[in-house]
């Protein structure tokens, strides 16, 4: 795969996988780094075999983080259930420590799924629409940056 979308897919994924602590969207589909390439199709130049190609691999991701997914929600409550991490006794905080463990193992084999899914995605962009892509990722890595300071600076490639 190019230098440029393996950044690219770094970057996208570090910004649309969901994060542990926020509310998923109604369905898990918008959440991916597939989705949001065909959330830009227009922009992207994507044709509309690439289009049913990406919908395949977007439906076959979504597929295998589903449980992931449901695993993540029932460790997040798992947490919450301990309380406030400050009051938490000896042993409960051995406990909450576990919990970090399987997210941390959870959100690997997640990571996981997205780079085999990503390693499609090079196959059906041409090498144009990868540079459309790295560009429309630098553009929206601006733009979090700048409604969230710094937030992703220390994440890009370019630091």
């Amino acid at each position: 795969m190019s230098r440029i979308l393996v950044s690219a897919f770094t970057l996208l994924s570090i910004w649309v996988n969901p994060l542990l602590g926020q509310e998923q969207r109604s369905t898990q589909a918008d959440d991916g780094p597939v989705a949001f390439l065909l959330e830009h199709r227009e922009r992207l130049g994507l044709k509309a075999e690439q289009i049913t190609r990406l919908e395949e691999i977007n439906n076959g991701l979504v597929e295998e983080n589903r449980p992931l997914l449901v695993q993540m929600r029932g460790i997040r409550g798992q947490i919450r259930a301990l309380g406030p991490r400050e009051r938490l006794s000896p042993e409960a905080t051995v406990q909450f420590e576990a919990y970090l463990a399987e997210v941390r193992s959870v959100m690997e084999r997640m990571q996981k799924n997205n780079w085999s899914a990503m390693e499609d995605v090079g196959e059906v962009l041409t090498h144009l629409q990868k540079r459309r892509l790295a560009r429309l990722i630098g553009e929206r890595g601006n733009s979090v940056r700048g409604r969230s300071g710094d937030l992703y600076r220390h994440s890009s490639p370019r630091n």
